[in-house]
């Protein structure tokens, strides 16, 4: 249930972390580190662009690491299972959150015009940080 369990943070595998503003054709961003073996592989899509143009980059382990800590200062744990929509907003924005760590652990979150505690700050601090790679092409 959300907001009680606490989901070890630890190496991840997999991070998927996606939001929106609205409906319009290409209105999400995608931000998402891949644990492929002996490298990890960053991907990023802003807005305005298709899925195929999404910047990729091979990034080492630091990047991972980096992310670890924002997980834990922004104590993203607490939000696994966290699910809530605003019902009453018909063109709103959305995010979803997925992540994969060592020994079964995950996170899953998502909202429709809710948010979990943290995420406004979680979410520059993301964004921020992925989008040093783009600006490092």
């Amino acid at each position: 249930m959300f907001g009680f369990k606490r989901v070890k943070i630890m190496k991840i595998n997999s991070f998927i972390f996606s939001y929106s503003v609205g409906y319009a054709m290409y209105a999400n961003e995608v931000y998402t580190l891949k644990n492929e073996g002996d490298k990890y592989i960053a991907t990023v899509k802003k807005r305005g662009i298709p899925e195929e143009n999404a910047t990729k980059k091979e990034v080492d382990e630091s990047f991972e690491q980096r992310i670890e800590e924002l997980l834990k200062e922004y104590d993203v744990s607490s939000w696994d299972g966290f699910n809530k929509a605003d019902k009453h907003v018909l063109d709103g924005n959305t995010f979803d959150l997925s992540i994969r760590m060592d020994e079964n652990n995950h996170i899953s979150a998502s909202g429709y015009m809710k948010w979990p505690k943290n995420y406004k700050e979680f979410k520059m601090a993301v964004v921020e940080m992925f989008d040093e790679l783009v600006t490092q092409e």
